[in-house]
């Protein structure tokens, strides 16, 4: 004021983005020159084009309808699920064409080839009231296309998707949740 500069100090927040901490955050990479090569690895030269959040990976694309692409497509899946009791955990992935799954780093599921809709199966070993991270892949050459992620505990009979923690178990379990940050936009004029 009256040619004078005022030093001011502020502080700010971010704020959480509630609604994708007891979520999957699923990424969609797509690249129209990436024809595979004939091996659908994944380089990091291809380009994450979507994200989503969702209770479920629950995918079932009819031909040329995935969100972003209609063929040469990868798809990752990352969440932190809670373990209520201990014990060998069966998963599932039904998946079309190939599809592999990590918990806390260990490779539990790898079909990682191309074929129509079927089940891929992995077991692992959780500890009661633990927190894992689970990551998923799957990529899509041609045509139909599906990704779905299911788990029984032990002793159960049936499958069903496989759920992200909650907030609450997560709390039980002595941790937290990763929480995803919005983004954020500051203007200053002087």
């Amino acid at each position: 004021t009256n040619g004078q500069w005022t030093e001011t100090s502020f502080q700010f927040t971010p704020s959480k983005n509630g609604n994708v901490l007891t979520n999957w955050k699923i990424g969609f990479y797509f690249d129209q020159a990436d024809d595979f090569g004939g091996s659908p690895d994944w380089p990091d030269s291809v380009p994450l084009v979507e994200t989503q959040y969702a209770e479920t990976v629950a995918y079932d694309w009819n031909a040329n309808t995935v969100e972003v692409a209609t063929n040469n497509i990868r798809v990752r899946a990352e969440t932190t699920i809670y373990a209520p009791v201990s014990g060998v955990y069966d998963f599932r992935i039904k998946h079309d064409d190939g599809a592999r799954m990590w918990i806390d780093g260990d490779q539990v599921i790898n079909n990682w080839t191309e074929g129509g809709d079927r089940y891929t199966y992995g077991t692992k070993y959780l500890s009661a009231n633990t927190l894992y991270d689970v990551k998923a892949e799957m990529y899509e050459n041609q045509g139909h296309a599906s990704f779905q992620i299911e788990s029984r505990t032990p002793n159960q009979n049936s499958y069903d998707f496989l759920r992200p923690a909650t907030q609450l178990q997560a709390n039980n379990a002595g941790g937290q949740l990763t929480p995803e940050y919005e983004g954020i936009m500051m203007n200053i004029w002087l």
